[in-house]
């Protein structure tokens, strides 16, 4: 029976992790199973603390590197927002393209486009909206990247926890 829940929940953590890509937040998702199995006895406290301090950094990370970014470049936080929407509306239809990866890309061209229509209307200089929207594409990427490895990570120590 372990084996069983130990397959069904790393699945399901995986796919919350993939959302990740889509700029959604799929750790926090990936962390409602861990929650469950402590309940459940399955994990202890301290694996669940873990795991949730896991995913606070994760988001903290993402909040203080974006918030850095568009300061440093005079961003606001409406360019943020549009950053994110484009971040998610690209990278979902990008996401059948080749073999899902289509998501990352889209989630990063979409960063992009956001921030740089949302710039362009407000300043209607380029040459402002393309260094704002490169800035947050970089840092998109760059949190992207450490979200999903922190995901990655949840997934793994969920598992070798249930196994115990």
């Amino acid at each position: 029976m372990i084996p069983v829940i130990i397959f069904g929940v790393t699945v399901l953590q995986f796919l919350f992790v993939m959302l990740n890509l889509f700029s959604l937040p799929g750790n926090m998702l990936a962390a409602i199973p861990p929650i469950i199995l402590y309940f459940t006895d399955f994990m202890e406290l301290w694996q669940l603390m873990l795991i949730l301090a896991i995913v606070a950094a994760g988001e903290i990370f993402e909040w203080i590197s974006g918030f850095f970014s568009a300061k440093k470049t005079g961003a606001t936080n409406k360019s943020v927002f549009a950053s994110i929407a484009g971040a998610i509306v690209v990278g979902v239809i990008m996401a059948p393209l080749f073999f899902g990866i289509g998501a990352l890309i889209g989630s990063v061209i979409g960063a992009f486009a956001g921030t740089f229509i949302y710039e362009k209307l407000t300043t209607s200089d380029n040459r402002t909206a393309i260094l704002r929207s490169t800035s947050i594409m970089k840092n998109r990427m760059f949190a992207i990247v450490i979200k999903f490895s922190l995901g990655i990570s949840i997934v793994i120590l969920t598992g070798i926890y249930i196994y115990q």
